[in-house]
């Protein structure tokens, strides 16, 4: 079972610890031969983490070895003083670093401070091909895919310009529709434009179409909540007036568009809503004309429509 060190590392070493972790690093980076003469040749570490066992050991031998004059005591702190001779700048951050590297060596000499390599970023942070892939999406129009970023790396120019030796993956794709500002969602959605309140479409709603409609209601059939037809609409002063009816035919019409049913796509973060018409692509419109008196608008032999 692994040791939990949390609570000791926030506790200052004893003398003693220190000084037995530097005589384990000193001999690490200088080993002593057998004989007592010379050193043997170093273990092969990495550079940088070469550079940090020497700090901790730099760091620790000022630890152990700081003690009080006749001036008094060492107005430098040990840490501080090896962070700030090594002549990098973030020397705050490096002596938080050398404390905490010392003390988990300190408990477990094989808690050594490995460095990782810096994780490679991504191509898509190259301003170039992001530039280049969203100007090729706006090209694309309106519906664009992840696909269309592999079909732009797979052209060979393209591959030459950005140094490209092969495909990216789908996933890799979609990543990159992110960066660039895209998220597969709905569309937001905005109010439909469909003219019902231009100013000339008022106009002759309410100077043409209602007040002509309302001169024939009067001699249109009309019916009760039972559906039967009202007697007293159809007679007026004991005259009938079914020879004068005005039978009212109504335009009935359903258009199908051929995207109506596309919900989501790539949509970009700056896209907001907007006014839609209420319709987009190719459409197939069904019309018809029906009537309350006589229903659906047919030949006499009923086989024929409108």
């Amino acid at each position: 079972m692994t040791r939990d060190y949390s609570i000791e590392l926030r506790l200052a070493p004893s003398i003693d610890e220190a000084r037995h972790a530097y005589m384990d690093l000193r001999a690490l980076l200088k080993p002593p031969r057998s004989d007592g003469v010379g050193y043997k040749d170093p273990p092969k570490l990495n550079t940088v983490l070469k550079e940090r066992l020497e700090r901790m050991r730099d760091f620790l031998w000022l630890y152990t070895n700081i003690t009080e004059s006749d001036s008094g005591p060492c107005p430098a702190n040990p840490v501080d003083q090896v962070a700030c001779n090594t002549g990098k700048a973030h020397g705050t951050y490096l002596s938080r670093c050398l404390r905490s590297w010392s003390k988990a060596y300190i408990k477990d000499c094989n808690a050594f401070p490995i460095h990782r390599k810096p994780r490679k970023l991504s191509c898509i942070y190259d301003e170039s091909l992001a530039a280049d892939l969203k100007l090729h999406l706006q090209s694309v129009g309106k519906y664009v895919r992840a696909q269309d970023l592999i079909d732009y790396l797979n052209v060979p120019e393209n591959q030459a310009h950005h140094g490209f030796t092969k495909m990216i993956s789908p996933r890799t794709a979609q990543r990159w529709m992110n960066h660039l500002g895209y998220c597969w969602k709905k569309e937001p959605k905005g109010q439909y434009s469909d003219g019902h309140e231009q100013e000339d479409v008022v106009y002759f709603r309410q100077n043409v179409f209602l007040p002509a409609w309302n001169h024939y209601q009067t001699r249109m059939t009309k019916w009760n909540q039972e559906g039967d037809i009202t007697v007293e609409d159809i007679e007026t002063n004991g005259t009938t007036l079914s020879s004068c009816w005005v039978i009212m035919w109504f335009h009935d019409e359903l258009t199908f568009y051929a995207h109506d049913r596309r919900k989501q796509r790539w949509v970009h973060s700056s896209k907001g809503a907007i006014p839609q018409p209420k319709g987009e692509g190719v459409s197939l419109m069904v019309a018809d004309f029906v009537s309350a008196d006589y229903g659906w608008l047919r030949s006499p032999d009923g086989e024929e429509s409108s």
